[in-house]
């Protein structure tokens, strides 16, 4: 799942630091991503590694240099990769970013989790309800 699409060819290229940085942005993505399923996962990695999409949720979630870190380690075409020194020099990996933004990213996904927990317990309410009313038209 995390080999360079060039891995994929007939024609295989030379091994050069861009076949790690696609995998390293393969695993920084998945490092920032939850799945609900490997199934989800899957797909996802595919539509990234194939079509060079990151999930609507994930833009919302992460600010946009994070996405543009990973679109740029993921590019399809290993010439257009970020280099090592690329990546260390990219905003997102700045280590003067304030304790209090990262605190921000946290509760923001923390947030999601629950919202999407809270929906989960909702559905499982309503299965209930109609559970008793079925019950309730049985015993009638």
């Amino acid at each position: 799942m995390l080999h360079r699409p060039e891995q994929s060819s007939v024609k295989q290229t030379a091994y050069t630091n861009a076949v790690d940085i696609y995998s390293l942005g393969l695993i920084l993505f998945e490092m920032f991503q939850h799945f609900a399923s490997y199934h989800e996962r899957a797909k996802t990695l595919n539509e990234l590694r194939n079509l060079q999409l990151l999930p609507q949720m994930f833009e919302r979630q992460w600010p946009a240099a994070l996405s543009n870190l990973i679109k740029s380690m993921v590019s399809l075409r290993p010439e257009e990769r970020l280099s090592c020194e690329e990546i260390l020099a990219h905003p997102i990996m700045n280590r003067k970013v304030k304790s209090d933004a990262i605190l921000q990213l946290k509760f923001d996904e923390l947030r999601l989790e629950n919202q999407r927990l809270l929906e989960i317990i909702e559905k499982q309410r309503e299965q209930i309800e109609k559970l008793k009313v079925l019950a309730q038209a049985g015993d009638g």
